[in-house]
């Protein structure tokens, strides 16, 4: 029996599936902190990977929940609760209020970036 196809839409993030399509390929540097932290929910992980994925040299992200969203395959609502929980931790600084089709911006604060 073959294996079921994986499909999912990954905006600029290179996936290989089950079917042999390949696309570009990115990479995040994930602090090993993040790994031990174990108040991180693996949602929460997840995002903060996501953030990560999309911050710039400096650690700044303006992501849409929408984009975030399909990089984890979580619900938009889990990214606004995953990203308030990541400012909590201090993880993360929202530096922009979002809304009406503008994405938040973020400001991550992990060593190392």
């Amino acid at each position: 029996m073959r294996p079921a196809t994986f499909r999912a839409n990954f905006p600029g993030i290179g996936i290989e599936s089950m079917s042999g399509d390949t696309h570009k390929e990115r990479y995040a540097r994930v602090p090993a902190t993040a790994l031990a932290d174990m108040r991180l929910s693996p949602t929460e992980f997840r995002v903060l990977v996501a953030l990560l994925l999309h911050a710039d040299a400096q650690g700044r992200v303006w992501a849409k929940r929408k984009t975030l969203s399909a990089v984890c395959g979580v619900h938009p609502a889990h990214i606004s609760r995953a990203t308030a929980a990541l400012a909590r931790y201090g993880w993360i600084e929202k530096t922009g209020k979002g809304g009406r089709s503008r994405p938040a911006g973020y400001q991550v604060n992990a060593q190392g970036l």
